[in-house]
């Protein structure tokens, strides 16, 4: 009942942030990311990996504000900058430790920079495709991640990685490619219903992606969201913890809610910035 209740209170929760957008939903996005980067801090250091918090920490907490003061291009010099200072410190502790080096760096990527890609989805020139894209990058995997438990409670036979989560299934995965594919349509049409009703109808009628496109590169995204889910049980299991934290109850830590969300984002960047070339404001 627990997870349940977190679970249909961080849906209201994301709904109204893609609804209100703005600023409201840039610093939920930020803390969201800071949490999930001290998360992962934390577990590699629970480990004994003996990573330079600060450094990881810091380049999250700073990454919306200088994407907002000097644009997107300023985002990449910036971890490279942290990651320069955390491997500085670890040599000034005067012993050779490739473990702490990885352990600092790797959440600069994951989830670090992976989030930052959320980052100019908010600024589309079209406040339809901003609204779609936000909204596809959580909803793709959300949906994937639903349909994937359902179907592989349901008809799972085969596991998939038994050694790294052993209840997902080949079927699950699978079922989980369906939702994915679900989610466009739902997601399209809300899109839709919310751009007329807060912005104006005028806004509302700019040219959509085709839905087929859309379901095409949702079916990539549902995919890779599942690798994004498999990577932090991987960690988990190394690190050997069942979760990230005890931030949401029933449903673990940051970390454990949106790893699949974080690949996700990877492909919807990649199909609206480059694919469709939206302009970003």
């Amino acid at each position: 009942m627990k997870r349940i209740t977190t679970g249909l209170v961080l849906t209201a929760v994301l709904g109204g942030l893609w609804i209100i957008q703005g600023p409201l939903l840039r610093v939920a996005v930020s803390c969201i990311a800071f949490a999930a980067v001290g998360e992962m801090v934390g577990t590699l250091d629970t480990a004994g990996m003996r990573p330079v918090k600060w450094a990881p920490m810091l380049a999250a907490a700073l990454a919306m504000p200088v994407y907002l003061l000097c644009g997107w291009q300023a985002v990449m010099p910036l971890f490279m900058l942290f990651a320069i200072a955390g491997c500085s410190a670890i040599v000034l502790r005067g012993k050779p430790d490739f473990e702490a080096m990885a352990a600092t760096l790797f959440p600069m990527v994951y989830p670090g920079l992976l989030f930052t890609l959320f980052f100019p989805l908010q600024d589309l020139a079209s406040p339809l495709l901003t609204t779609l894209a936000m909204g596809l990058s959580f909803m793709s995997a959300l949906f994937t991640d639903v349909f994937a438990w359902g179907v592989g409670l349901k008809f799972g036979r085969r596991k998939l990685t038994p050694e790294i989560s052993p209840k997902k299934t080949v079927e699950g995965a699978l079922g989980g490619l369906v939702g994915a594919a679900v989610s466009v349509p739902i997601c399209a049409g809300v899109s839709w219903v919310i751009v007329r009703l807060t912005v104006s109808a005028e806004a509302a009628a700019h040219p959509m992606p085709s839905l087929p496109a859309l379901m095409a590169v949702a079916l990539v995204a549902g995919a890779v969201s599942q690798f994004g889910d498999l990577t932090a049980s991987a960690v988990k299991r190394h690190c050997g913890i069942k979760d990230y934290g005890s931030f949401l109850p029933g449903h673990g830590g940051m970390m454990d809610r949106i790893d699949s969300v974080l690949f996700s984002i990877a492909v919807w960047h990649v199909y609206f910035l480059f694919f469709l070339q939206a302009v970003v404001l």
